[in-house]
C-alpha cells in the first residue's frame, strides 16, 4: 500500500480529541481477539444471528413530509 502525507491545520482543541479517539482505537485494537471476531462474522446473516433492540437504527420520521 501506498502512503504519502500532506499537512492539515487544525485548531488545537480538535487535534487534542482527534489523539484521544486515536487513542481509544488504539486500545481497542490491542484488545481485540481475531478469534472472537471470526466467530460473530460466521454468524453473520444466519438465523442464529441475535439482534438486539439497542442494535437497531430507528428511521427519522420528522424529516420526512
Amino acid at each position: 500500500m501506498r502512503r504519502s502525507n500532506f499537512a492539515l491545520r487544525l485548531l488545537p482543541s480538535l487535534a487534542d480529541e482527534l489523539k484521544r479517539v486515536t487513542g481509544f482505537f488504539t486500545e481497542k485494537i490491542k484488545r481485540a481477539n481475531p478469534d472472537d471476531m471470526l466467530s460473530i462474522l460466521d454468524l453473520a446473516g444466519t438465523d442464529e444471528m441475535e439482534i438486539e433492540c439497542h442494535d437497531l437504527i430507528e428511521p427519522d420520521l420528522s424529516t420526512e413530509s
